[in-house]
């Protein structure tokens, strides 16, 4: 913290996250999110409550563990949870703020080791969230798919940038009616 080593709380706040009380285990997360630097050896420790947290049980503890894996992101974090961050972003039944943070650590770990994020068959499902009513999921998914454009091979980039004249044609015209209709009124 600060650039100094703490020796001190690492093991209580590996123990908060993994509490049952929203209180403690939001302590534990943001303690862990400010002392733990992605090299540190305790986070072998933490993948296992992530990826408890991760699953579709309760939507604050997926917002919580999203936090962590985005503030955190050391490689051990996308080796481990890039693949369950990615079925929270593309499942039909994830709520709209965990897909802002799914798409937004998502792009965290995507950014920082972009050869462990598998880049084949996903796309098109991120894609297809640019349809999504909530405009923070689309401007998620789009900071997600301008991260993917601006790292990704040549073919790959000008596949997608097809695919931003098109959305940008079809969304234009909706868009500019709702504006119109938003000031109107």
């Amino acid at each position: 913290m600060l650039g100094y080593e703490i020796e001190f709380g690492h093991m209580v706040a590996l123990k908060l996250i993994t509490s049952p009380k929203y209180s403690e285990k939001q302590t534990g997360y943001l303690a862990c999110s400010v002392l733990l630097h992605e090299n540190h050896d305790l986070l072998r420790l933490i993948i296992q409550s992530v990826k408890t947290d991760l699953l579709p049980v309760n939507e604050i503890n997926q917002c919580l563990a999203l936090a962590c894996i985005a503030n955190v992101g050391g490689q051990e974090f996308a080796e481990s949870l890039a693949g369950d961050v990615q079925k929270l972003l593309v499942n039909g039944t994830t709520r709209s703020f965990v897909r802002k943070k799914a798409a937004l650590a998502l792009l965290r770990l995507f950014r920082k080791y972009p050869e462990l994020i598998p880049k084949d068959s996903w796309p098109s499902k991120v894609i297809a969230l640019m349809d999504d009513g909530n405009y923070g999921v689309v401007t998620s998914v789009l900071s997600l798919l301008l991260g993917l454009v601006s790292m990704t091979p040549l073919d790959t980039k000008k596949q997608l940038i097809r695919l931003f004249i098109y959305l940008i044609r079809w969304r234009s015209p909706r868009i500019v009616n709702q504006v119109t209709s938003i000031t109107v009124h």
